[in-house]
């Protein structure tokens, strides 16, 4: 993959920031990415565009928490990034994704 992709990220909310309990994992850096920039990271690694990202991450909302989680866990397989469960203010598991831990 790329450098250019890992670094071409999606606007994340603020107020989203606040609520996803990301700092406070050793993936502290999980909110900078959204589903579409983990999907076009994963098509980058198999050579694909990536263009129907927005249409993809559609569908993936109307699914249920594991199914997406259970998607999130393969694309990032496939882009090779990391990924790791975050409890969410809900009390539901959200699997969180970044390229790689900060340092």
């Amino acid at each position: 993959m790329s450098s250019n992709t890992q670094k071409t990220t999606t606007t994340v909310d603020p107020a989203l920031l606040e609520q996803c309990g990301c700092k406070r994992e050793r993936l502290s850096n999980a909110c900078n990415y959204s589903f579409q920039d983990l999907y076009r990271a994963k098509a980058a690694a198999l050579g694909q565009a990536g263009d129907d990202a927005a249409e993809v991450c559609a569908a993936l909302y109307k699914r249920d928490r594991d199914a997406i989680n259970e998607t999130v866990r393969e694309w990032a397989a496939v882009a090779g990034w990391e990924t790791e469960m975050h409890r969410g203010s809900d009390g539901q598991d959200y699997r969180a994704f970044a390229p790689e831990a900060p340092s």
